[in-house]
């Protein structure tokens, strides 16, 4: 979906805002779309609009009827505006689950568990890496490479993973991606220990710290040490001071540790660099 074809979030937003708003009053096919946004006498093999709509049908957001007429999904014709839409969408199918993007979400949870040690690495030491570390540089029927790579840092920033520094360095810190699975993490629960959020969150999330899909990225991992990795560490930190989630570190705690990322003391809960218990902030859900 986003490694091996040119799907960019603008133009995947812009064909599911024509199909959320017209679609209700006239019907329009497959083809009658593509050539709305790439006509055939300028773009004569449509590929950005094909592979755009075969994304868009993939994350389950529009649907082919009998006749071939495009159909919005509910998800797409609800109160939420169209890019929450897409993203609350890529949760579930891109980062929840391999099956349909088999290095969307593993290849994320590599550069989250690398922390510092990733710094200055070019592209191609990322997928030589990657290919021995996870799959013992055993040939994989669809060979990760550095062009699937460069389809993924499209998507990265867009999905609320990381940023982006001056160097052009990609900091994984998956704050948006947290933000948006708050509810889920919580459920009915308003505070939870850090074992319990930890366990949660890695269940919401799979390519966080702990989750499935982050185990078989990172198989030396020990969650037995509970230390957090830098850019979980640096997400829960900034949605603590963005007054998302109250983080409780009292000096004595033995929860998490998140000091990978040199906590700053805010002088009344954020006090250590173990987690104790997490609190959801009323009205963040």
């Amino acid at each position: 979906m986003f490694t091996d074809q040119p799907v960019t979030p603008l133009h995947l937003e812009s064909i599911l805002s024509f199909v959320r708003t017209y679609a209700a009053k006239r019907s329009f096919t497959r083809d009658a779309v593509k050539d709305i946004f790439q006509p055939v006498s300028v773009t004569p093999n449509q590929t950005q609009s094909q592979e755009a709509l075969k994304a868009a049908m993939d994350l389950k957001l529009v649907f082919e009827a009998g006749d071939k007429t495009i159909t919005p999904a509910k998800e797409l014709t609800g109160k939420l505006p169209v890019d929450e839409s897409l993203k609350a969408a890529l949760d579930e199918v891109v980062l929840g689950s391999i099956d349909i993007e088999p290095y969307f979400a593993l290849f994320y949870s590599f550069m989250l568990g690398r922390d510092q040690s990733a710094f200055g690495k070019t592209r191609e030491d990322w997928v030589l890496d990657f290919n021995r570390e996870v799959f013992d540089n055993k040939e994989q029927s669809n060979q990760f490479n550095s062009t699937k790579l460069t389809g993924l840092h499209r998507w990265f920033s867009y999905m609320g993973l990381g940023w982006y520094d001056q160097s052009g360095e990609f900091n994984c810190n998956p704050f948006f991606r947290i933000a948006r699975r708050l509810p889920i993490v919580f459920a009915k629960n308003k505070k939870l220990e850090s074992d319990e959020f930890l366990a949660s969150l890695a269940t919401a999330c799979p390519e966080l710290d702990g989750g499935k899909i982050f185990m078989q990225a990172n198989r030396r991992y020990d969650p037995s040490a509970k230390q957090c990795s830098l850019g979980l560490s640096h997400a829960l930190i900034d949605l603590h001071y963005s007054q998302m989630i109250t983080l409780h570190c009292p000096k004595d705690s033995a929860g998490w540790s998140i000091a990978l990322a040199g906590p700053p003391s805010d002088g009344k809960t954020l006090i250590g660099d173990r987690i104790s218990q997490v609190e959801l902030v009323k009205g963040a859900r």
